[in-house]
Parts: structure tokens; C-alpha cells; sequence
């Protein structure tokens, strides 16, 4: 049932100590702009079931 799909990790090494999460910063690019009138501090959602 359903289709087979066959996918690789193309990198498997820990980033560095110092480093900025990815989806961190995502979100902070948006800090800047105005969202419904405010600004807002953004930050990752992470509690994905």
C-alpha cells in the first residue's frame, strides 16, 4: 500500500558549539517586520508530536 520512498542523510555531522539553529533563524528574520501592527520576537516551534 502506498508508495516506497528511499531518502539519504547528506550530512551527518554535528554542527559546531557556536552555531545558530537553523529554524532559529528563520524565525529572527522576521523579527524586524511589523506582524498585525506589532512586532513580535520569533522563535522555533518545537514541540512536534
Amino acid at each position: 500500500e502506498g508508495s516506497t520512498r528511499t531518502l539519504k542523510l547528506c550530512n551527518s555531522q554535528k554542527c559546531p558549539r557556536d552555531s545558530v539553529d537553523f529554524r532559529a533563524a528563520q524565525c529572527a528574520e522576521h523579527n524586524s517586520r511589523r506582524f498585525r501592527g506589532r512586532h513580535y520576537k520569533w522563535k522555533p516551534y518545537t514541540q512536534v508530536e
